[in-house]
């Protein structure tokens, strides 16, 4: 996540040429939550496939292209929390 989400920036992309920072600082303290509360998981036992099929990751990633960042990453974050509960929950 770090490399591909926060690290790599695509020129060929209007939104994410330029990251300014509170863009980035919003992106990287999203994955590490990601991370966080992935490891929680894991250490309660969730395997790392359950956590790798979730789309929160996924809708992470393509946020960082969207014009409505805030608004795209805001889903991302809480659908990432509604998986991780759901994850804890069957646990």
């Amino acid at each position: 996540m770090l490399r591909e989400i926060f690290l790599q920036q695509s020129a060929y992309n209007k939104v994410d040429t330029y990251s300014d920072m509170k863009r980035q600082h919003s992106l990287l303290r999203a994955i590490r939550t990601f991370s966080d509360m992935a490891a929680r998981c894991i250490s309660l036992g969730a395997s790392v496939a359950d956590i790798a099929e979730f789309r929160s990751g996924t809708m992470l990633s393509k946020s960082k292209y969207e014009e409505k960042f805030d608004e795209e990453l805001g889903k991302a974050l809480e659908t990432m929390a509604e998986e991780f509960r759901g994850l804890e929950a069957r646990l």
